[in-house]
């Protein structure tokens, strides 16, 4: 992890052995492969659709592979332009949630120097974001042209059966019994997104540390209340 750009570091969970890719098999081989000349991503998807998840498995991976890698959460943090000064050497650079930067000249202008910058080096520039860029507005319109004619790609929402492979495995990595009938009696009733689900599961795996139970349909009732 010594080619990670600091102060952002990654979420060591955040890995590709650790995402069900379900439908999204073409976007999670494209990560995989970033390494073929300059190349512009775009990624959108809702912010329980594991998009931040994949931004972060593919710095792991390259920055693994021994390529100089930063993760710069956009949003969540003062935006400031310094963030990105010099990354445009990098071999691959991530921006979670860009478009918090977008309508501030400033940050839009560093936003265009980055892009600039990596393309003239052949570098790698991946941007995660709530909407497509064509559904974006822009204050710089070379930015928003560049921007638009990026490779675009849409995290789609798991199934269920998804869903419950992300869950098992999550009670597996945990030691956690969670048996396929409490399982599907849990999903049949919580039409929830995956984020809403994983908290629910913490909560599930606290009440049953607190009271010394298994993980089962009652225990669901007493504390999902479905």
């Amino acid at each position: 992890m010594s080619q990670l750009a600091l102060p952002f570091p990654l979420n060591q969970n955040f890995t590709f052995a650790a995402f069900v890719a379900g439908p999204n098999g073409e976007l999670v081989q494209r990560l995989q492969r970033l390494d073929e000349g300059f190349a512009q991503l775009w990624i959108c998807g809702r912010p329980d659709s594991g998009r931040s998840h994949l931004l972060h498995a593919a710095c792991h991976l390259h920055a693994t592979n021994g390529r100089k890698v930063a993760y710069v959460p956009c949003g969540g943090v003062r935006p400031d332009p310094e963030m990105l000064e010099g990354l445009n050497t990098y071999d691959l650079v991530a921006l979670d949630d860009v478009d918090e930067w977008l309508g501030v000249l400033t940050l839009e202008r560093a936003l265009m120097g980055l892009y600039e910058g990596m393309m003239s080096a052949r570098g790698q520039l991946v941007c995660v974001s709530g909407l497509s860029p064509n559904r974006l507005c822009f204050g710089l319109a070379d930015l928003g042209s560049r921007m638009k004619s990026a490779e675009g790609f849409e995290v789609q929402e798991l199934a269920d059966a998804d869903k419950a492979l992300v869950l098992a495995n999550q009670a597996r990595h945990r030691g956690m019994d969670l048996p396929d009938h409490v399982l599907s009696y849990w999903l049949t009733r919580s039409h929830r997104g995956l984020s809403v689900l994983l908290a629910d599961f913490d909560r599930l795996d606290q009440a049953a540390m607190a009271e010394q139970r298994r993980v089962t349909v009652p225990l669901i009732k007493q504390v999902l209340g479905i």
